[in-house]
């Protein structure tokens, strides 16, 4: 009776593990929540040449512009994020990031 606990127990933490992996790491980008008006600042925002790479204002790690949708335009600039926690992080205080 112990083993089947066990294997069901083990079973279900294996389950909630490739859950939160897949939250986290295998959901595409454009199926995460966006902000109130983010689309239309996507859609808007001067575009950079193909290949070009930029650096996220959150994390500072480098980013391509041409692989990733996650982007917003503050003050007329166009700023690329690595994950998709960066552009909420960097909507609650963007100055805090531009000034990096």
């Amino acid at each position: 009776m112990n083993e089947i606990k066990n294997l069901l127990i083990g079973l279900v933490i294996v389950i909630l593990v490739g859950l939160g992996v897949w939250y986290f790491f295998g959901r595409p980008a454009e199926q995460t929540s966006m902000p109130a008006g983010q689309m239309e600042n996507m859609m808007t925002a001067p575009e950079v040449a193909t290949g070009e790479e930029t650096r996220c204002p959150v994390t500072g790690e480098k980013v391509d512009p041409a692989k990733t949708t996650l982007k917003t335009v503050y003050k007329g600039k166009t700023y690329y994020f690595c994950c998709p926690g960066c552009p909420e992080e960097f909507k609650k205080n963007p100055e805090k990031f531009i000034k990096k």
